[in-house]
């Protein structure tokens, strides 16, 4: 239905899929693969059958807590490492980009550390453009208290990123999150 009503991009319905989500369910990590892979190939399909469409896939990437089903995708500062969640990412990135979407969209990020993380991560996937999107608690600061800005400048720091906004915030503080961060980037 997006496709017709003419979107211009679809995103895959991979947020959530994790491994660690998938053997808590009592799935294996080959079927976590199948789901990413699964999820592109269904937007692509999508976008086929539509004649004359021509809307870009990309392959969704939700923060770490989003695969905890806590609501902790709204705090961030989940207790791990740089170094453990850029290798979390870097899991899922990895079977997502060899899917082939047309680009990243790393949604709802809720805090500098992870973004940081991502960035870790997305050095090893250099050639796949991306956007970042952060979550935010005001019009100021990240859903963990951190500023926009900062988050921002993580992001601009990326050479694949190449857009960033905002997503599931309340709605009166996105104009102000999005001059804020424009201003830091």
């Amino acid at each position: 239905a997006f496709v017709r009503a003419g979107a211009d991009v679809v995103t895959t319905a991979s947020y959530q899929v994790s491994r660690s989500g998938f053997e808590a369910a009592g799935l294996a990590a080959d079927d976590v693969d199948r789901a990413l892979e699964a999820a592109t190939e269904v937007a692509r399909a999508a976008v086929a059958s539509v004649p004359g469409a021509h809307a870009l896939v990309a392959a969704s990437v939700g923060p770490y807590g989003a695969t905890l089903h806590d609501g902790s995708e709204y705090r961030g500062q989940y207790g791990l490492t740089r170094e453990e969640l850029a290798d979390f990412h870097r899991e899922r990135l990895a079977v997502l980009v060899a899917s082939k979407p047309d680009l990243l969209a790393i949604e709802t990020i809720p805090d500098v550390d992870e973004a940081l993380a991502l960035a870790d991560a997305l050095a090893d996937f250099p050639d796949v453009p991306a956007w970042m999107s952060f979550s935010a608690a005001d019009g100021t600061t990240t859903c963990a208290g951190q500023p926009i800005a900062e988050a921002a400048a993580v992001a601009a720091s990326i050479p694949s990123v190449v857009a960033m906004g905002v997503n599931c915030t309340d709605p009166r503080y996105v104009e102000e999150l999005v001059v804020g961060m424009h201003a830091a980037a």
